[in-house]
């Protein structure tokens, strides 16, 4: 068996993510368990191992003597003397727990819901659950991706939810929370599982590698707990295939694997675009030449360098807005049939080391040419017009810093969530758009439909979109206009030249490469 399941933790406390480790404790201290979890987050960071572990809890001979469930029967003083009782760490020792760890029990069922999403395999489920456990005190069903859940079998699960059976907990274990309906979470305890820090992962490896016996130069842990990418899962995989036959493993055997070398050549180039220092730029692409296969990731890894530093909170506010214009620069469409997928990001990426500097300067002229003349204006104003200086003042112009437009598209589901409180109808209309652009504060959403269109450009949608952005972004004003996808391609031929004129920059780009 891989290293993940041979060091997969059997207790709670040897669980290796902190927060889901101290909130399992705080709810087995209590004494008291829900007979429905909800277990969210993403992939390989321990959802099904914490789920296995409440199986063992509840079925260890250690807790035999625990009412674990609240019950309307439950008399005040038994319900008093059973919350005074905390749950223990299972043994790992009795029968119960051997059986569950070598995934024989009888007690335990866990299901793909991927493949079991149908209303006859709720049905089917419904059944066993009213059994009584065969080997065990509690029948524990795990059920894997449950998002993947039909509506139908979700109605039919919901109704085993609200009246379970006193002997049956319900652990459900998802990477999409936004799919599983309202109501059934409503009616679980939801343990949200976030990715695994550096820290985490580095603990983790460091303790297979003395329980291998092997050594390990400094900077390989890290270099691993880099690029697993908060997944304890992926970091294992990684560490057991770097470490085959060796019995150490130096900074050399781990970057010749192929995500780790992607990794830092991306963290090479990220630094060469941020100083827009083009011949670094050019340099990484000549000499760093990555695998067709690593491509794709390669341009990953560079993106999330790049957001990870825009999210970050000590972040200045000009670099923000800087970073943002250079994601949405860099972040560009794949054209069908094109043989090399790192051509159009290599462009991309020349393209703002030589051009973006000027970019901006432009952007700057315009935008004081257009807060020159109200400044002339205002001082040749004679005193009888003194009266409409208030009504548009120059100084609200100025303060007017529009969102770019990568911007509002990392936000776009935070946006989608805000309208949907306040109105599904034009949420579901939005769901049909994407962000094209945004220029002169207006913000222009394409839509392959003109009744969309119609609907979301009536003053009661329009008027909330844009309220929604003012005040997601502190803008005074900000007004939203749809296009239709036809009329935009029509744009994009009559803009042709633009084209052509950009062409000297990709055969530019072509010459230097070749």
């Amino acid at each position: 068996m891989s290293w993940y399941h041979d060091y997969r933790p059997q207790t709670v406390s040897s669980l290796h993510h902190t927060k889901i480790r101290e909130d399992v404790q705080r709810l087995f201290a209590e004494g008291r368990l829900s007979h429905a979890f909800l277990l969210t987050g993403p992939k390989g960071i321990g959802k099904t191992t914490t789920a296995r572990l409440f199986a063992k809890a509840v079925n260890c001979e250690k807790n035999a003597s625990i009412s674990f469930f609240s019950t309307k029967n439950t008399d005040q003083k038994s319900a008093k003397k059973a919350t005074s009782s905390a749950i223990q760490d299972p043994c790992g020792t009795c029968s119960s727990c051997v059986a569950i760890q070598r995934g024989t029990s009888l007690s335990v069922v866990e299901m793909d819901s991927a493949s079991h999403r149908g209303i006859d395999d709720v049905r089917e489920l419904k059944e066993r659950a009213y059994m009584s456990p065969p080997d065990g005190r509690v029948s524990v069903f795990i059920l894997d991706e449950v998002h993947m859940f039909t509506q139908e079998a979700f109605n039919a699960f919901l109704k085993l939810l609200e009246e379970p059976p006193a002997h049956t907990m319900f652990i459900l274990a998802t990477t999409e929370f936004m799919k599983v309906p309202a109501t059934i979470v409503s009616r679980c305890t939801v343990l949200q599982f976030s990715q695994a820090s550096s820290d985490e992962i580095s603990t983790m490896l460091m303790q297979i590698a003395t329980a291998q016996k092997i050594t390990v130069e400094d900077g390989v842990i890290s270099a691993i707990a880099d690029v697993s990418e908060g997944s304890f899962r992926d970091a294992v995989k990684l560490f057991e295939q770097v470490s085959a036959g060796r019995e150490s493993v130096s900074m050399q055997d781990i970057e010749a694997v192929g995500t780790v070398q992607t990794l830092s050549i991306a963290n090479t180039l990220v630094s060469a675009i941020l100083e827009k220092n083009l011949d670094s730029c050019l340099e990484v692409f000549r000499t760093s030449l990555v695998p067709k296969q690593y491509a794709i990731p390669f341009q990953r890894s560079v993106i999330d360098v790049l957001r990870k530093e825009m999210v970050d909170p000590a972040c200045p506010a000009q670099k923000r807005r800087t970073l943002a214009e250079l994601l949405r620069v860099i972040v560009v469409p794949m054209p069908i049939g094109l043989p090399d997928t790192s051509i159009p990001f290599e462009v991309s990426c020349i393209e703002w080391c030589m051009g973006s500097s000027e970019v901006f300067v432009q952007k700057k002229e315009l935008v004081e040419e257009k807060i020159t003349p109200e400044k002339k204006s205002i001082e040749k104003v004679p005193v009888e017009k003194t009266v409409e200086r208030p009504v548009k003042p120059p100084v609200v112009e100025k303060e007017q810093n529009y969102p770019v437009t990568a911007e509002i598209q990392l936000r776009w589901k935070e946006i989608m969530k805000i309208i949907k409180a306040s109105n599904s109808t034009l949420e579901g209309l939005l769901r049909s758009t994407k962000v094209d652009r945004v220029e002169d504060g207006t913000c222009f959403l394409a839509s392959f439909y003109a009744f969309h269109k119609e609907q979301i450009e009536t003053e009661k949608h329009r008027s909330l979109l844009e309220k929604t952005l003012c005040d997601l972004f502190q803008l005074d004003r900000f007004q939203v206009r749809v296009e239709i996808i036809e009329k935009m391609r029509e744009k994009s031929v009559e803009t042709s030249p633009t084209v052509e004129q950009n062409s000297d920059l990709v055969t530019s780009a072509e010459e230097i490469f070749v």
